[in-house]
């Protein structure tokens, strides 16, 4: 549906067939800002300050909107009113929500928020009497493919191995694999240059010098030690978890969310559900799901579902102060550590 919307927005941009009112919306604001700034520059050019207002931020007010939206173009087929995280769409907007259904001619409005609620008026209102486009997170394939794709422009390859890891240590967002794509390219342009060589390969060793593993990462990791036995891997990246200024509330959280991944996996797989089922279901990278199958295979439901019980006990050490945080994300991983070692020891 998202991709399905998207296109027609760029239908409608390349043929020149514009609606009067446009609502953007979804986590993925580089996208999101990309195709805001397409459509407003197709629209009406930039620099036409006399027709274009821009509105940004949870200040905009909706009279705002309205009065440039009702005053007719200076020299100028239309005006245009941008909106950009105004906030308007998460709370009540009833005379904006009724104004959407009868814009002049003359004005075209573009909404930009990173959410919204669904519920409201005026999303209804916007999905009633123009485009709506949902701007998700881009899977991992797509992620890949994009920074592959900048960095052949640059000159330079990287193996697909290599590239997952790196989109591992990226986080989410398109805006944030840009920013490492950029630091990934120059430092590996630098490594070269100071070998006196022309860079052609993006290596491991300049992934790993340019990025920091995610929280999520390393969580997986220290469970992956629990899991083999590992009590000092499994506390070393405790440690480093707690150097990134992790709060030991959040990583009990993560584990938690983790096992509860294991045992849907688990289910998954009783139910006969291929690997690529599994990871839209989940809503998980492929590789990711690579990574996570091999522990759930070791770990039977009733070890999973114990552990899970124990990430909720300490979880409740916590909040009703018979521990405090730091202690009760230790005593767990002792408690897991331990309930591994005796399973080792059947």
């Amino acid at each position: 549906m998202a991709a399905d919307s998207l296109k027609k927005l760029k239908d409608d941009i390349k043929d020149g067939r514009f609606g009067r009112v446009y609502l953007l919306y979804g986590e993925e604001g580089y996208l999101r800002r990309h195709c805001r700034r397409e459509l407003a520059d197709a629209l009406l050019p930039e620099g036409d300050s006399i027709n274009r207002l821009e509105l940004r931020g949870e200040k905009a007010r909706f009279e705002e909107i309205i009065s440039f939206a009702d005053t007719l173009p200076f020299l100028a087929p239309r005006r245009i009113i941008v909106c950009e995280g105004t906030g308007l769409f998460k709370k009540a907007s009833d005379e904006l929500a009724d104004y959407l259904k009868n814009v002049p001619e003359h004005s075209v409005i573009i909404f930009s928020e990173e959410s919204v609620d669904k519920r409201g008026r005026l999303y209804k209102a916007a999905a009633a009497n123009g485009a709506v486009v949902e701007f998700p997170y881009r899977d991992a394939r797509q992620l890949m493919d994009w920074s592959a794709r900048i960095l052949k422009g640059e000159g330079l390859s990287i193996r697909r191995t290599d590239m997952e890891f790196f989109i591992s240590r990226c986080g989410k967002s398109m805006d944030e694999v840009s920013r490492a794509t950029d630091k990934l390219v120059n430092f590996a342009k630098g490594r070269a240059h100071e070998a006196g060589a022309e860079a052609s390969e993006v290596t491991r060793a300049d992934i790993e010098a340019v990025t920091v593993p995610q929280p999520e990462d390393r969580i997986f990791e220290m469970l992956r030690c629990v899991i083999d036995g590992d009590a000092e891997g499994a506390f070393s990246r405790y440690s480093e978890l707690l150097k990134l200024r992790t709060a030991p509330m959040l990583i009990i959280t993560l584990m938690g969310k983790e096992y509860g991944r294991l045992l849907l996996i688990k289910d998954l797989l009783k139910r006969g559900r291929a690997r690529g089922e599994i990871a839209k279901a989940m809503n998980l990278r492929d590789f990711m799901l690579r990574r996570l199958m091999p522990q759930a295979e070791k770990l039977s439901d009733l070890e999973i579902r114990r552990a899970l019980e124990a990430c909720a006990s300490a979880d409740e050490d916590i909040k009703s102060g018979r521990m405090g945080d730091k202690l009760a994300a230790e005593v767990l991983l002792l408690r897991l550590l331990q309930k591994q070692r005796t399973r080792g020891a059947r």
